[in-house]
């Protein structure tokens, strides 16, 4: 069941998220403002974001879905679970 809840978690933070942003008026100059920040990014503070730059938003929409469900559900069934707790 671990992995059920991990991705109903993921499912449900993502629909909460796409849900508002379609119907926000400030949603294109927010993402607009975002891309601005990345691209800004300061080198010697930020240095891996800088180093990324454009990689951290390429892709379609569906295509980064994929990646992260794929990402999700690899670290989910490679990673343990915990001990149970003794009674």
């Amino acid at each position: 069941m671990f992995v059920v809840d991990v991705l109903l978690l993921v499912a449900t933070a993502t629909a909460a998220e796409h849900g508002t942003r379609d119907v926000a008026p400030s949603a294109p100059a927010e993402d607009d403002e975002f891309v601005a920040a990345l691209a800004e990014a300061d080198s010697t503070v930020h240095s891996h974001i800088a180093a990324l730059g454009d990689d951290l938003l390429s892709g379609s929409g569906p295509e980064r879905t994929r990646w992260f469900v794929d990402v999700l559900l690899s670290g989910t069934l490679t990673t343990p679970r915990p001990a149970k707790e003794s009674s």
